[in-house]
């Protein structure tokens, strides 16, 4: 079997979860900022895939990263320069100290987790200690899960290329905001930014590390 792109033995790798937080992807619909990208999270089960990667990575001592997106009460410094963040601005559901900001129980982080927190921006990397605990622990290649397929992933992806890591996506443990949206991104968006397998395939390549 040949050794996924990025995920070669020896080679250092982190889990990065992108937003699975419970304003995101919960089950509450009260608590819902986006309603399809949380359907499309439940329809395709990514929580419990999730759950079971980020287990895996810790169970070999490799780093497991929470991006999180996380306003002030008050969404002092959240810009509404896009049409999205705009959107969650004008829910209000998601802000510090309510219960959609928070991670979502099943993906609740360990005490080895890093947790970053996003007033603005799209991505991990942006504004956050994410490169530098990166760094510090070796790590070479990015693996991302997570939501959304259409705009976080792959922001995140370019960013973690543009700062010299590989990136491996496990399209089993993502979502995007339709069907439609996530299934053209893995096919046409994300192949050109990073290496698309599967949960059981990082699983594996881990496990040989």
């Amino acid at each position: 079997m040949m050794p996924i792109r990025g995920l070669e033995p020896g080679t250092p790798a982190a889990l990065v979860i992108s937003e699975c937080q419970v304003g995101f992807i919960g089950d509450d619909d009260e608590d819902i900022v986006i309603a399809g990208l949380a359907e499309q999270a439940r329809n395709r089960g990514i929580v419990a895939r999730i759950a079971i990667l980020a287990a895996a990575f810790r169970r070999v001592g490799l780093p497991v990263a929470h991006s999180t997106f996380v306003p002030f009460s008050n969404f002092n410094g959240t810009g509404t320069n896009s049409r999205l963040m705009a959107s969650v601005v004008k829910s209000g559901k998601l802000r510090e100290g309510v219960p959609a900001a928070e991670i979502h129980p099943s993906l609740t982080p360990e005490d080895s987790d890093l947790v970053t927190r996003r007033i603005h921006s799209l991505s991990a990397f942006h504004g956050t200690e994410l490169d530098a605990f990166l760094r510090m622990r070796g790590v070479r290649t990015v693996v991302l899960v997570g939501i959304s397929t259409n705009i976080a992933i792959p922001a995140s992806s370019v960013e973690a290329v543009n700062r010299g890591y590989h990136v491996v996506v496990a399209e089993d443990c993502t979502a995007g905001g339709t069907e439609q949206t996530h299934a053209f991104s893995v096919a046409h968006t994300l192949p050109l930014l990073a290496t698309v397998t599967d949960s059981e395939a990082v699983m594996r390549a881990i496990a040989g590390q």
